[in-house]
C-alpha cells in the first residue's frame, strides 16, 4: 500500500451527522440486571436498547418531575438525605428506624444537609471533618454523612500559590 492510499475502513458506513439519531453508549451490567432487561424487552416488544433507552427516559422524566413539584431547593436535598441515609444504614448495620443511634444520626445529618445546602447558596466555606470515624464525636459524623450524601459544605478557598521564577544566566 503506498502513502497516499488510506487504509479502507471496516463495517458499514457510517451515517452523516444529519442523519444520525442516536449514539452508541457501551455499558456494562451484572448479569440479573441484564437477564432483567432483556425480559422486559421482550415483553414490550422492544430490542434491549430500546429497553434500556426507554427506561432510562422514564427514570430522568421522574427526576425532572420530582425537581418541578419540589423545586430544585427540595430535590437537591431530599437527594442529599436518601443518599445519606443509605450510608448510615450501611455504618450502623441497621435500618434507621429500627435503631435510636441510627435514627439520631440520620436526624443530625439531614441539618447538616440543610445547613450545607445554605452556605452553597451564601457562598460561606467550611471544612468537613476527616479521620478515623469510630472516635468521631455525632456532630462530626453527621457532618461526614451530609458530606457522602452529596451535599458537603462548600470547601474553604485555598490560599493563592506564588510562582517564583529564579533566572540563573
Amino acid at each position: 500500500m503506498s502513502e497516499q492510499e488510506a487504509p479502507k475502513k471496516r463495517g458499514r458506513p457510517a451515517k452523516f451527522a444529519g442523519e444520525r439519531t442516536r449514539g452508541p453508549l457501551t455499558v456494562r451490567l451484572r448479569d440479573e440486571v441484564r437477564s432483567d432487561l432483556e425480559r422486559g424487552a421482550v415483553q414490550n416488544g422492544r430490542s434491549l436498547s430500546e429497553e434500556i433507552e426507554t427506561r432510562m427516559e422514564i427514570s430522568l422524566a421522574q427526576k425532572n418531575q420530582l425537581r418541578f413539584e419540589w423545586g430544585n431547593d427540595v430535590f437537591r436535598i431530599a437527594t442529599a438525605m436518601a443518599a445519606s441515609l443509605s450510608g448510615i444504614e450501611d455504618w450502623a448495620g441497621k435500618r434507621w428506624d429500627e435503631d435510636e443511634q441510627a435514627y439520631e444520626l440520620f436526624k443530625a445529618t439531614t441539618c447538616e444537609i440543610i445547613k450545607n445546602y445554605r452556605d452553597h447558596v451564601l457562598k460561606r466555606q467550611r471544612a468537613v471533618p476527616h479521620g478515623n470515624m469510630a472516635s468521631m464525636s455525632h456532630d462530626e459524623l453527621a457532618q461526614v454523612f451530609a458530606a457522602r450524601g452529596g451535599l458537603g459544605p462548600p470547601p474553604p478557598k485555598r490560599a493563592p500559590v506564588e510562582i517564583v521564577v529564579i533566572d540563573e544566566d
